[in-house]
């Protein structure tokens, strides 16, 4: 997959966005979480550490 170029199928860009979202949508639950006083760290979570 060439990023910098035109090598980009629409199937890559999805993956990429749903990737994307999914790193994101962790990253804030893990926040909602601190900031309710309750760690995720018990969750196995690849993004939450």
């Amino acid at each position: 997959m060439n990023i910098l170029g035109t090598e980009l199928s629409s199937r890559d860009i999805i993956l990429g966005a749903g990737v994307v979202v999914l790193v994101l949508f962790s990253l804030w639950l893990h926040s909602q979480a601190i900031g309710m006083g309750f760690s995720l760290s018990s969750i196995p979570c690849s993004f939450c550490h």
